[in-house]
């Protein structure tokens, strides 16, 4: 469960080897199925308790969503061509706000993240010439859907569905804002891994598009993992390896709590070992070796505790 935890914590701040098989759907877990199970808090609860550290950690959370308590639901305002701020902040407040739900079992908590699903649900759209902005969008959704579903009222969860369905499955039909099927890059990385999130979430309700994303996403997924190989060194270099392997791994993650596997996702050439070739990037300093268009300053990559184990 340290994992997990962990996970929360990201958001601060065609493959040899890959082999996508089908998954057994009839067996995928009950709701809540993305990271964390049912009765999943009382192990983190534990681990708080006996690692300082992580005790930090789970503060940090708490305080974050206790200041957005009070503060109002993010706007449909774009920078530029781009919504991924807003879709930043809905992401980071939806999944943090369902953790203090659950780890308290205070609907303050529940009751927040709901506005704030609302809201984005009602933008007229998450900017699907920038896809990015609708991957990390519709995976905020996804986590609230997931783990707040019993709390949630079932018009909300109807207008959530919905939202993800016309704003997130419907856009990635036009080819020309979904060309991130075929990229080799984040984008694969991080819009894959959005729309699997609410393919998951919503599988009861639509199991048949729900498959069909996900085994979409199983198909072109890979291509991304090629740049791993074969030894961990990665094309976009340091800062873009912590922005598309943060996704992979919540994608990798996610296919493992609903399914007990990720069909081999995380055994592509390279991928498991890229950890370490990003330390041996980091200089004593605290700087990198900056090649491609990364920043000299290595920033702190909370996905290296999952690849730790």
């Amino acid at each position: 469960m340290k994992k997990i935890l962990l996970l929360l914590l990201i958001f601060v701040s065609g493959c040899t080897g890959v082999v996508a098989q089908q998954f057994d759907y009839g067996k995928i877990a009950p709701h809540p199925r993305l990271l964390l199970p049912a009765g999943g808090e009382e192990a983190i609860r534990k681990a708080i308790a006996e690692y300082p550290p992580l005790a930090t950690v789970h503060q940090r959370i708490m305080e974050l969503c206790d200041r957005t308590l009070t503060e109002p639901p993010v706007e449909r305002i774009k920078e530029g061509k781009r919504l991924l701020a807003i879709s930043r902040i809905a992401l980071k407040r939806i999944y943090y706000l369902s953790y203090a739900y659950r780890m308290t079992g205070d609907r303050k908590y529940a009751l927040r993240a709901e506005q704030e699903m609302l809201a984005v649900s009602r933008f007229t759209d998450w900017n699907p010439t920038h896809f990015l902005d609708v991957g990390e969008m519709v995976m905020a959704l996804a986590i609230g859907y997931d783990w707040l579903y019993d709390s949630l009222q079932p018009d909300t969860r109807r207008v959530v569905r919905e939202a993800i369905i016309a704003k997130g499955f419907d856009a990635a039909k036009n080819t020309r804002h979904a060309w991130f099927y075929t990229a080799k890059n984040n984008w694969n990385s991080v819009c894959n891994s959005g729309l699997a999130y609410g393919a998951l979430a919503l599988f009861e309700e639509i199991p048949e598009v729900s498959k069909g994303i996900i085994e979409k996403c199983m198909e072109t997924n890979p291509k991304a993992m090629v740049g791993y190989g074969p030894d961990g060194g990665y094309p976009e270099g340091f800062g873009y390896w912590g922005y598309g392997t943060s996704f992979q791994v919540m994608l990798i993650a996610a296919l493992e709590s609903a399914f007990g596997t990720d069909n081999g996702l995380s055994q592509a050439p390279g991928f498991m070992e890229s950890a370490r070739f990003m330390q041996y990037m980091t200089a004593p300093g605290g700087d990198c070796f900056c090649f491609s268009d990364s920043p000299v300053e290595a920033e702190c990559n909370m996905m290296m505790f999952w690849f730790a184990g």
